[in-house]
């Protein structure tokens, strides 16, 4: 399970955004999360649970955002969602697409009081 890696570094990120900011508490935490990154969203929140049980980040709450998988197809030019990692276009039945999103994993968010 590389969820616990990544939430870790995310939880990383946050204190390094936060370091020298001013704040009473923080929120939530709002991240972006491409289908294409094979994270499990309940796995994350799990393990952000588990690693901000007992800290100062215990009773926050992550907000997962998943950015459908979506390509551009050079043939028809039509952008179509790739549904089941096909990676065709829905529309003309290409392969030769590019990939515009889907592939994210961003840290979008912190919202303290």
């Amino acid at each position: 399970m590389h969820e616990i890696s990544i939430t870790q570094n995310i939880l990383d990120d946050v204190e390094h955004c936060l370091s020298n900011e001013q704040y009473s508490k923080v929120i939530n935490i709002k991240i972006k999360v491409g289908e294409f990154t094979a994270l499990d969203p309940s796995s994350l929140q799990f393990c952000y649970k588990a690693l901000t049980n007992g800290t100062k980040l215990e009773n926050t709450e992550l907000i997962i955002e998943i950015i459908p998988l979506v390509c551009h197809c050079n043939n028809c030019k039509e952008e179509t969602h790739i549904d089941n990692f096909l990676f065709i276009c829905e529309k003309c039945g290409s392969n030769d697409i590019d990939i515009i999103s889907g592939q994210e994993l961003i840290l979008s968010e912190i919202n303290v009081d």
